[in-house]
């Protein structure tokens, strides 16, 4: 969950394909903290973001831009080079 804050306040957001996402607090039984839920539902599609949310799913990098959460992926070797650039 740390994590989220973060990345939904950067106006572009690049992940690896292979980065690992989730709210895995509803896992727990707890609700996600924060204001951590309402601005991921206004980061990407709402449906979607219930979908991974409520039950607490994780998804990768590819799956998080198809989404809407980071704007694009790439792979993990070109990372660094794409944030630079």
């Amino acid at each position: 969950m740390r994590a989220f804050t973060p990345l939904v306040a950067c106006d572009i957001a690049i992940a690896a394909e292979e980065a690992s996402f989730g709210l895995s607090e509803m896992n727990w039984g707890i609700l996600p903290g924060g204001l951590v839920s309402k601005v991921v539902t206004m980061s990407m599609n709402y449906r979607q973001s219930l979908c991974f949310a409520m039950p607490g799913k994780s998804f990768n990098g590819k799956k998080a831009a198809e989404i809407g959460l980071v704007t694009y992926a790439v792979p993990r070797k070109d990372l660094m080079k794409e944030v630079t650039k």
